[in-house]
């Protein structure tokens, strides 16, 4: 299966307005794949610096939790919850690395070119005029991506281990928009191979050879719907049993932190924003 890494230029800075540095995909099992291609597209404990952060509209406090695990977000609410971050699995890598260098850097890789850049409109979903990640279905049939962090990285990933001692106190949280009608994705949580608990989210049901009823309904006006999905719905026997304890091949082969698919309607639209594992307050 063929991967193409989606570089925070190519799609139009949706990651951050900054690169963060080294460690501190899936297929359903979890593990990473490397690209075929690569195409261009003073600490408070909450903010760090004297830069002011009351632009940020927050108004069910998800940036006040505790225990962050961040996949993506926007420079100014990262820097909010600074002193509360326990790992980053941004992608941060860059275009023209080699394959030395990719073993070293995580990404977003999109199979077999399903997607493609879309255009964010607008303000974020925290009211910032920031990016986030906007894709849309090219291929008829199918369609996957995810965030590839390398073994490289394995001490931040089994940071992740302390999630699965007490699961019921963590949420995956996900802002999503969309105005198109009976869409739904499926979100993939993957601890190593053959480790993944999947979601699906949206307005029909999800159909992975298993058939998935939407955990969350989302409106199609094209505003923001803020989602926090319990760990526990992914560790569930139907969900597939994520288990954070079973740190699998994640010392080897690392793995996809996360994943989605949104089937294989061309056009079909995925615009979503700040992505992370965290405690609710």
């Amino acid at each position: 299966m063929k991967k193409k890494n989606l570089m925070l230029l190519f799609i139009s800075a949706l990651l951050m307005g900054f690169t963060f540095a080294g460690c501190g995909g899936s297929d359903d099992d979890g593990e990473p794949k490397k690209p075929d291609t690569e195409t261009p597209g003073g600490d408070d404990g909450n903010g760090g610096d004297d830069e002011d952060l009351s632009g940020i509209v927050d108004p069910n406090g998800s940036l006040e939790g505790s225990n962050y695990y961040v996949i993506q977000l926007d420079e100014t609410c990262a820097k909010k919850i600074k002193g509360k971050v326990i790992a980053e699995f941004y992608a941060n890598g860059v275009d023209g690395e080699t394959e030395e260098e990719a073993a070293k850097t995580r990404h977003l890789y999109v199979w077999d070119n399903t997607y493609e850049a879309g255009t964010p409109q607008g303000p974020n979903c925290y009211g910032l005029v920031q990016g986030w990640t906007s894709l849309v279905v090219t291929s008829v049939g199918w369609s996957g991506a995810g965030y590839s962090v390398p073994a490289y990285c394995k001490d931040d990933l089994l940071k992740m281990m302390e999630i699965g001692k007490e699961p019921e106190k963590y949420f995956l949280h996900i802002s999503v928009k969309t105005k198109q009608a009976g869409k739904s994705h499926l979100l993939l949580l993957n601890f190593g191979s053959n480790n993944t608990g999947k979601v699906a989210i949206g307005n029909a049901p999800f159909v992975d050879g298993d058939t998935f009823q939407p955990y969350a309904p989302i409106t199609t006006d094209g505003e923001w719907n803020e989602l926090n999905i319990p760990i526990t719905e992914f560790m569930k026997p139907a969900a597939g049993g994520l288990d954070y304890l079973n740190k699998s091949d994640i010392e080897t082969k690392g793995t996809n932190v996360l994943s989605f698919l949104s089937g294989g309607v061309a056009g079909t639209t995925f615009d979503f924003d700040a992505v992370f594992i965290y405690k609710k307050k």
